[in-house]
């Protein structure tokens, strides 16, 4: 699978069912093809969404997150039932 880097016939036909599908959808194809010059293909999912930071954030949390939302969850079926009713 050693093709030449000289675009064919091949190329040219993607290029127009490309076109045809992005005017189909009123966008511009040129926009999205110069955002993957820009593309960063080899960050993975994690690494893009900075997770080792939220984690780390996450870790100094001084609160236990499960007795604050089941506190929160009877505050406010409480409060449900003595605006609304049972």
């Amino acid at each position: 699978m050693n093709e030449s880097p000289v675009l064919t016939l091949k190329y040219f036909d993607k290029i127009h069912q490309l076109q045809e599908k992005f005017q189909a959808s009123v966008q511009d194809m040129l926009s999205y093809l110069e955002g993957l010059l820009y593309a960063d293909y080899l960050k993975r999912n994690w690494e893009y969404h900075h997770l080792d930071v939220l984690l780390s954030l996450q870790q100094q949390n001084k609160f236990q997150d499960e007795k604050i939302i089941n506190h929160l969850h009877h505050c406010y079926i409480l409060w449900t039932e003595t605006t609304i009713g049972p």
